[in-house]
C-alpha cells in the first residue's frame, strides 16, 4: 500500500510540476514588489505603507487566506542626483490553507535604484533586488486523500513516503531580482515595461518523507497610463513563466477619476488565466482620500471545474506621504 501511495504521489508530481506558480494578489500594484523588486520606491511621494488581505474559496469549500504588509521609502535624497532615486523596502507575507495543512510565512528586504536617463527625469531605468527568509509548514492531517496530495504537490512538495511523513517545517533563504524601464510618448501617455526573476536560488529542502522544491519563475509586466485633466486610465499586463511556459496571465484596465487633488474614485476590471487556479473575471473598485488609497476586488471564476478557484475577495489599503505639498505634483512615475 505504501509503494502504491508513493507511486501515485510521483505521478501527481510529474503531472503538476508546471502548475505550482500562481498569482498572489489581483490588485497587482497594491503589492508592487511582488511583481518586480525594481518597483521598490517607484512612487511620487516620500514613503509608502500598505497591506492586503485575500480570502479564496476553491472546490469543496476549501478556504485560503493570504495577508501582506509592505513599506518602502526613499533614501539619501540629498546625496544622489536629482533625477535618480534610491529606495529600500520591507514586506511580510502569510498564507494559510486550513483544509490541506499548508502554512507559509516570509519576510523580505528589497532595495532599488532608479536612474534618470534624460534631463527632465521622464525616462528612467530601475534595478532592484529582494532577499527573503521563508518558513513553510506542512501539517499532516489524520487522513491523507488525493485532493490533499495534489494540493501539496502544487505547493512544491514531493511526498515520497506518506507513512514517515510528520508535521514538517522547512526554512530557506531566497533571492529575487528585476529591471524596469519607464518613458513617455508625450506628456499624457506614460508606459513602463519590466522583467524579474524569482527564486533565483531555486531552494531545495529534503525532509522526512519527502522533498520541497521551489522552481525559478520569470515575470514580465507592461503598463500604460493615459493622463487627462481629472482622470487617469491605466492598462496593464502581467505574464508569469515557468519551465518555458506561461503559467499565469493577468490583463486589467482601470479608470481613476479625481474629484479634487486629493479625492478620487477608482473602477476597472481584469481577467486572469491560470494553469492552477483556472479563469477569473476580476471587478476592481477603490477610493482615494488624503494620503490613503482603499481598493476592493472580487475574483469570479468562469469556465472552471473540479477543485480550482471559484471566487476570491481581496481588500488593500495604502498610505503614502510627501515631505512637502509641492512633492505631490511630482509626476515622474506612473501612479498605480
Amino acid at each position: 500500500m505504501k509503494k502504491f501511495v508513493a507511486f501515485i504521489s510521483l505521478l501527481f508530481f510529474w503531472g503538476t510540476a508546471s502548475l505550482q506558480a500562481q498569482v498572489i494578489f489581483s490588485q497587482l500594484h497594491s503589492s508592487p514588489t511582488l511583481i518586480n523588486p525594481a518597483l521598490t520606491g517607484r512612487f511620487n511621494t516620500s514613503y509608502r505603507v500598505g497591506g492586503a488581505y485575500r480570502r479564496e474559496t476553491a472546490g469543496r469549500n476549501q478556504l485560503f487566506n493570504k495577508a501582506l504588509f509592505h513599506a518602502d521609502a526613499k533614501l539619501l535624497r540629498s546625496a544622489i542626483p536629482e533625477k535618480d532615486g534610491l529606495a529600500m523596502g520591507i514586506s511580510a507575507f502569510s498564507e494559510r490553507n486550513g483544509n490541506d495543512g499548508i502554512r507559509n510565512t516570509s519576510g523580505s528586504v528589497s532595495i532599488a535604484y532608479q536612474k534618470g536617463l534624460d534631463e527632465n527625469g521622464r525616462q528612467q531605468l530601475g534595478i532592484g533586488f529582494r532577499a527573503t527568509y521563508a518558513n513553510r509548514q506542512l501539517i499532516k492531517p489524520d487522513h491523507v486523500l488525493e485532493d490533499r496530495l495534489l494540493s501539496w504537490l502544487n505547493a512544491g512538495y514531493s511526498i515520497y513516503d506518506i507513512s514517515t511523513l510528520t508535521h514538517t517545517r522547512v526554512a530557506y533563504a531566497d533571492l529575487d531580482a528585476g529591471l524596469v524601464y519607464q518613458g513617455l510618448f508625450d506628456p499624457e501617455n506614460y508606459f513602463c515595461i519590466g522583467a524579474s526573476m524569482y527564486h533565483i536560488t531555486a531552494p531545495r529542502k529534503i525532509f522526512q518523507g519527502g522533498e520541497l522544491n521551489i522552481p525559478r519563475e520569470t515575470r514580465v509586466h507592461a503598463d500604460w497610463e493615459r493622463r487627462g485633466q481629472n482622470s487617469r486610465l491605466l492598462t496593464g499586463l502581467l505574464l508569469n513563466f515557468k519551465n518555458a511556459t506561461v503559467s499565469d496571465l493577468f490583463l486589467y484596465s482601470a479608470l481613476k477619476i479625481g474629484f479634487s487633488k486629493i479625492y478620487g474614485m477608482y473602477a476597472g476590471a481584469g481577467f486572469r488565466r491560470s494553469s492552477l487556479a483556472g479563469n477569473a473575471v476580476v471587478p476592481l473598485a477603490g477610493f482615494s482620500f488624503p494620503g490613503f488609497t482603499l481598493r476592493l476586488s472580487y475574483d469570479i471564476g468562469v469556465f472552471n471545474t473540479n477543485r480550482i478557484q471559484r471566487s476570491s475577495a481581496e481588500l488593500s489599503l495604502i498610505y503614502t506621504h510627501a515631505r512637502s505639498r509641492e512633492e505631490l505634483d511630482d509626476d515622474r512615475f506612473i501612479r498605480f
